[in-house]
C-alpha cells in the first residue's frame, strides 16, 4: 500500500521541474502575446510589408525597381508613392492603438506603467513600420544596381527623416496649431476618398496613369490602399466584437460561386450579345466547286492543306513541286515567359527579318509559329507589323517590333488586381462597371500598340503626314481573324505565317488552340479550336491574352461557348506545354504528311526559341542534339574529355520536402515536360538524319549530307532543329515579368550582336546583365539563315539606337545646404524646447486661438512677464527661428530632390532637350510659393510679438489668423505646383 505515493511523489517531482523549466517559456510566450496585444494592428500592417518585401527580392522585383531607376519620372513617382505608403502605415497603426487607450484608459495607463517595453512598442512600432517601405524600396534598388545610382541613397535618407519626423511630430503640431482630432478625421476621410477616386479613375482610364506611374508605385499605393481598408476592418472587428475580416474572407469565397467577372472579351458596360454583333467569325473564302481542299464548315477557317497551298505559291515556281528539290519550311516555336518571352521573340524575329532584306523575306519561309504565354506579344507584333506595313523591312521593322514587346504591360494589370478586381471580389454580383485584371491588361495591349505607332521617329519609317510606324494605330482592337483577311485594296504581304496561341483549359488539361487556321483532332490530337468553341471571334489583344494569362497576374478567363453556356476556364498555356514544341510539332507532321501524299519534298526548320536565362547554354534543360555519357573508371578519375550524364545532376531541396515536395514536384514536373517535348522533336530530327548542333554543318564547299530513305522515314527529308536561346547574365538572370528595364532589354539585344547606339552620354546597360560567357544566339541565327538559304551572306552590323544620359545639373550642393538647414533648425528647436520646457511655457505663443478677453488678457500678462526675462524670450526667437527653417529645408529639400530625380538621368528622346526643360514654370511656381508661406510664417510670429508687446486684440489677431490661414494655402499650393511641375516636366521630357 506504500509504493502508490512514492510513484505519485516521483511523478509530481517530474511534473514540477518540467514546469520549472517551462515557466520561462510560458512567462516569454505571456508577455508576447500581452506585448502584440498592446500594439493591436500592427501585426497586419506588417504583414503586408512583409509581403511587399518579399516582392522586392523577389528577381521581377528587382527588375520593377531598375525599370523604376532607369526612367527618372517613374522614380520621382515611386519616393511619392512610398511616402504615400509610409504614412499610411503609421497612421493606421497608430490610429488603431490610440482607439485602445480611448475605450480603455486605465488599462491603457496600467499597462504602460507595468512594462516599459510595451511603451516602448506603442510609441516606436508605428514610427518604424513609418519607416519601413523606405528601407523597402532603398534596399530593391541597391540590389537591383539601378542606374539612378543615387536613389537607394535617397530612400535609406528619407526612410531616416521619416522616422525623426513621426519622432517628433507632436512638437511639430503644437508649433504649428494643429489639433490631433481633425487631422486624423482629416486623414481618414483624404483616404477614403483617394481611394475611391483612384478606383474610379483606373476603371475609366486603366492604362495611361498606371504606365505613367510605373508599376512599382502603383503596388506601393495599392497596398497603402489596402493598409487602410485592412486596419478599418481590424478596428471594426474589435469595436463590434465581430469577425469583420473573417467573415469578409468567407463571402468573398462564397461570392466567387456568383460573381464571375473574368468572361473572355469581356469589355467594361458592354453586354454579350453587343461582344457577339462586334466580332462575329468572319465568313469562308470562296472556292472553286471542284476544289479538293475546302475552309471548315464549323468556323469557316482555312485548313491546313489550304494555308500550304497558299504558301507554296508564294515560294516561287519551283517550289513544291512534284520530285522537286526540297523547300525549307520554317516551323517556329516562341517559349513563354511574360514581357522577357515576348521580347525576346520579337528581337529573334526581327533580326532575321533584317539579315533578310531581299525580294524573299524571312517571313516569306516560315510556315507556322507557335506561341505560348509572353512569346504570343512578341509573335502578334511580328505579324502585326507584317500586316500594318508590308514595306517595311530592315532595322526600321525590327526596331518597330522591340518597342512594342518592350513596352510596360506590367502597370495596367497590377493596376487592375490592386483596384477594381479585389473590390469585385466582395460584390456579390460582378459589376459592369468595375473591369477586370485581365481587360486591364488587354487594354494595356492596345495602348502598347497605339503607343509605339504614335511614337516619333526617323523620318524614313513614317507612312505619311501624322503617323509614326502604323497605318492603323488601333490595329490590336481588331478582330483576330481579320489580319488573315485584309481588306480589299488595302496593302498585304506576299505570305503571313500561321500563328497558333497555346492556352490550356483548367478543368481536363487540353490545350486551347486559337490560330487562324482549324484545329482538327486530325491534326491536333487532343487540342480544341478556340473559335469553335466561342462561336465568334475576338480581338487581337484579347487572342494574345488566351495564351498569356499569366498566373495570379491575370485571371483564369471564363470559356462560354455558342450557346452561351460555360466551359470551363482558360489559363496560360505554360500549364501544358511552355514552349509551345508540342503544337510546332503537330503542324509541321500535318505538313510533311501532306507534302509526301502530294509527292514534293519540304525540309522543315524547327526554330525554338528559349528565354529561361536562368540556365547556361551548355545546361541539362537545354541539350537537343543528345548527351555524350560515358561513365568513370572505378578509381573515380574521370578521363579528360568524358563527363558524366549532365542529367544526373539536380540540386536537393531539403527544407521541409514533406510539405513542400509535392508542389514543387509539381512545378518542376510542368518545366520537365517541356524540355521533354521540345528533346522528343529534336530526337526526331536526329533520328530523320537531322542537323542539330552546328558542329554538323559541312564546310564551305562540301556537299550537305542527305539523309537516306532509312533515317528520312515517313517525312522523306533531312530537318534541321535549332535553338535560340537568351543566355544568361553575369549575375542573377533576366526576370520573368510584364515589364522589362532598359538594361534587360539590352542585355536581349547584345546577345543577338545588335550593338546599342547612344543618342548621347553614356549608355544605361548595367553591369550585372552583360554576358556571363560566350553566347550562341547570334550563331544560331546565322545557322538558321544558312538553313533556309545556304548561299545567303550573313551581313550583321545591326545597331538600334538606346538612351543615354543627359547632362547633370549641380543640384548637389543646394541639397547640401538644404540639409545643412535642416540640421541647424533642428538643433535650434530641440535647444529652446528644452529651455521652455524647463520654465513651464509652451513652445509657441497661440494668442490668436485665445477665443474670450479673459483668456487673451491672461495669455499676454504670462508672456509679458516672462518677456522681461531676456533668456524666456530668446529661447522662444529661437524657437520660432528654429521651425521656419526647418520649414524651408523640408520643401526646399522636396523640391531639390525631385528636380534631381527629373535631371539627373533623364534618357533623351529625339534630339534631346536641354535640362532646364524639365524645371517647367509650374515647378518653380511652387518653389516660390514655398517661400512665400515661409515669409507668411515669419509675418505670423510678428503679429504676435505685437500682441504681447501692445497688449492689441482683435486687429492683431485677425491679421495673424490671416496670415496663419495664407500660410498653409501657400504651402498646399506650393506641394501641388511642385507635383503638377513635375509631372509637366516628364511629359515633356519622356
Amino acid at each position: 500500500m506504500a509504493k502508490p505515493p512514492k510513484r505519485a511523489s516521483a511523478l509530481t517531482a517530474v511534473r514540477g521541474r518540467v514546469a520549472h523549466l517551462l515557466a520561462p517559456i510560458q512567462a516569454f510566450w505571456a508577455s508576447l502575446v500581452t506585448d502584440l496585444e498592446a500594439i493591436r494592428g500592427a501585426p497586419a500592417v506588417a504583414a503586408l510589408l512583409v509581403v511587399c518585401a518579399a516582392l522586392m527580392f523577389m528577381e521581377q522585383g528587382a527588375d520593377l525597381a531598375v525599370t523604376a531607376g532607369s526612367d527618372t519620372c517613374k522614380a520621382s513617382w515611386m519616393v511619392l508613392a512610398t511616402a504615400f505608403y509610409g504614412f499610411q502605415c503609421w497612421f493606421w497603426t497608430r490610429y488603431i492603438i490610440e482607439q485602445h487607450r480611448r475605450r480603455a484608459p486605465q488599462a491603457f495607463a496600467r499597462q504602460q506603467r507595468e512594462s516599459r517595453l510595451i511603451a516602448w512598442l506603442r510609441e516606436w512600432t508605428p514610427r518604424l513600420l513609418g519607416g519601413g517601405p523606405f528601407f523597402i524600396a532603398g534596399v530593391a534598388t541597391l540590389r537591383a544596381e539601378v542606374d539612378l545610382w543615387a536613389l537607394p541613397y535617397i530612400f535609406f535618407a528619407l526612410g531616416l527623416v521619416a522616422v525623426f519626423v513621426l519622432w517628433a511630430r507632436r512638437r511639430v503640431t503644437v508649433y504649428f496649431r494643429l489639433d490631433h482630432r481633425q487631422l486624423s478625421r482629416l486623414t481618414r476621410w483624404a483616404t477614403f476618398v483617394l481611394g475611391l477616386g483612384s478606383m474610379a479613375l483606373l476603371c475609366v482610364w486603366p492604362v495611361g496613369p498606371s504606365q505613367f506611374l510605373g508599376a512599382i508605385s502603383i503596388v506601393f499605393l495599392g497596398l497603402a490602399f489596402i493598409t487602410a481598408a485592412l486596419a478599418a476592418m481590424l478596428h471594426a472587428s474589435r469595436a463590434t466584437r465581430l469577425p469583420v475580416l473573417t467573415g469578409l474572407v468567407f463571402l468573398a469565397l462564397a461570392f466567387s460561386l456568383v460573381n464571375d467577372n473574368h468572361a473572355i472579351g469581356r469589355r467594361t458596360l458592354q453586354r454579350r450579345a453587343d461582344a457577339d454583333r462586334a466580332m462575329p467569325l468572319p465568313p469562308a473564302r470562296p472556292v472553286a466547286p471542284d476544289a479538293a481542299e475546302r475552309p471548315d464548315p464549323r468556323t469557316g477557317k482555312d485548313t491546313i492543306a489550304m494555308r500550304l497551298k497558299a504558301w507554296c505559291a508564294a515560294q516561287g515556281p519551283q517550289a513544291c513541286q512534284p520530285n522537286g528539290p526540297e523547300t525549307p519550311i520554317v516551323f517556329v516555336a516562341a517559349q513563354g515567359g511574360a514581357s522577357r518571352a515576348g521580347y525576346w521573340a520579337a528581337d529573334v524575329l526581327g533580326k532575321l527579318q533584317y539579315e533578310t532584306q531581299g525580294p524573299k523575306p524571312f517571313s516569306d519561309r516560315v510556315f507556322a509559329i507557335s506561341s505560348v504565354s509572353g512569346g504570343s506579344v512578341g509573335v502578334m507584333a511580328y505579324v502585326s507589323t507584317l500586316v500594318d506595313r508590308p514595306d517595311l523591312s530592315g532595322a526600321p521593322f525590327a526596331d518597330s517590333l522591340a518597342e512594342v514587346a518592350g513596352i510596360d504591360y506590367l502597370s495596367p494589370a497590377v493596376s487592375g488586381l490592386l483596384f477594381p478586381d479585389l473590390a469585385q471580389r466582395f460584390l456579390p454580383v460582378a459589376v459592369p462597371l468595375l473591369p477586370d485584371r485581365a481587360e486591364t491588361l488587354e487594354t494595356g495591349f492596345e495602348a502598347g500598340w497605339r503607343q509605339h505607332c504614335l511614337h516619333p521617329d526617323d523620318a524614313d519609317i513614317d507612312p505619311g503626314p501624322g503617323l509614326a510606324r502604323c497605318r492603323d494605330a488601333d490595329l490590336w482592337t481588331r478582330p483576330f481573324l481579320s489580319l488573315w483577311r485584309p481588306a480589299a485594296g488595302s496593302p498585304a504581304p506576299s505570305w503571313l505565317p500561321i500563328v497558333m496561341i497555346n492556352g490550356a483549359r483548367q478543368e481536363d488539361g487540353r490545350r486551347i488552340i486559337t490560330a487562324d487556321v482549324a484545329i482538327t483532332p486530325e491534326d491536333f490530337p487532343n487540342a480544341v479550336d478556340f473559335h469553335a468553341l466561342a462561336g465568334r471571334d475576338v480581338r487581337i489583344s484579347t487572342a494574345i491574352h488566351n495564351g498569356a494569362r499569366f498566373p495570379l497576374v491575370s485571371p483564369g478567363g471564363t470559356l462560354i461557348d455558342a450557346k452561351r453556356e460555360r466551359q470551363g476556364h482558360l489559363l496560360d498555356g505554360g500549364y501544358f506545354d511552355g514552349g509551345g514544341v508540342t503544337t510546332m510539332g503537330d503542324v509541321a507532321a500535318a505538313a510533311l504528311r501532306l507534302a509526301n501524299a502530294g509527292n514534293f519534298k519540304l525540309k522543315p526548320i524547327f526554330i525554338e526559341l528559349n528565354n529561361a536565362t536562368n540556365t547556361d547554354d551548355t545546361a541539362a534543360d537545354l541539350i537537343r542534339a543528345g548527351a555524350e555519357v560515358c561513365e568513370a573508371p572505378s578509381d573515380g578519375e574521370t578521363p579528360p574529355g568524358c563527363e558524366p550524364n549532365p542529367l544526373f545532376r539536380a540540386k536537393p531541396q531539403n527544407f521541409a520536402p514533406d510539405l513542400l515536395g509535392p508542389l514543387l514536384g509539381l512545378a518542376a514536373s510542368r518545366g520537365s515536360h517541356d524540355t521533354a517535348a521540345a528533346m522528343a522533336l529534336a530526337q526526331t530530327v536526329r533520328n530523320h538524319g537531322g542537323d542539330i548542333a552546328p558542329d554538323d554543318r559541312p564546310a564551305p564547299g562540301e556537299a550537305a549530307a542527305t539523309a537516306g530513305p532509312e533515317e528520312a522515314g515517313e517525312w522523306g527529308v533531312s530537318p534541321t532543329y535549332r535553338l535560340v536561346h537568351l543566355c544568361k547574365p553575369s549575375s542573377g538572370q533576366v526576370p520573368m515579368d510584364w515589364a522589362l528595364s532598359k538594361s534587360a532589354m539590352q542585355h536581349a539585344d547584345e546577345a543577338l550582336g545588335i550593338r546599342p547606339t547612344p543618342k548621347g552620354g553614356q549608355l544605361l546597360i548595367a553591369q550585372d546583365l552583360k554576358m556571363k560567357s560566350a553566347c550562341l544566339a547570334e550563331t544560331r541565327v546565322r545557322d538558321i539563315l544558312l538553313d533556309v538559304d545556304p548561299t545567303a551572306v550573313v551581313g550583321g552590323g545591326q545597331t538600334r539606337p538606346a538612351p543615354g544620359q543627359m547632362k547633370r545639373l549641380d543640384l548637389w550642393a543646394w541639397l547640401a545646404a538644404t540639409g545643412l538647414a535642416a540640421l541647424v533648425g533642428a538643433l535650434a528647436v530641440g535647444w529652446a524646447d528644452r529651455k521652455l520646457r524647463k520654465m513651464k511655457l509652451p513652445a509657441t505663443l497661440g494668442l490668436q486661438r485665445c477665443r474670450t478677453a479673459p483668456a487673451f488678457d491672461r495669455a499676454v500678462a504670462r508672456w509679458r512677464t516672462a518677456w522681461a526675462d531676456q533668456p524666456k524670450v530668446f529661447a522662444y526667437v529661437w524657437t520660432a527661428f528654429g521651425f521656419d527653417l526647418l520649414l524651408i529645408a523640408g520643401y526646399a529639400g522636396f523640391a531639390v530632390v525631385l528636380a534631381l530625380l527629373l535631371t539627373a538621368n533623364q534618357p533623351v528622346s529625339g534630339a534631346g532637350l536641354p535640362v532646364h526643360a524639365y524645371l517647367t514654370p509650374v515647378f518653380r511656381s511652387g518653389a516660390g510659393l514655398v517661400l512665400l508661406a515661409a515669409i507668411a510664417d515669419l509675418v505670423e510670429d510678428g503679429l504676435e510679438a505685437w500682441m504681447i508687446a501692445r497688449g492689441a486684440r482683435d486687429g492683431a489677431a485677425r491679421a495673424a489668423r490671416i496670415a496663419t490661414l495664407a500660410k498653409w494655402v501657400l504651402l498646399t499650393v506650393g506641394a501641388l505646383a511642385l507635383v503638377v511641375g513635375a509631372v509637366l516636366g516628364c511629359e515633356r521630357g519622356g
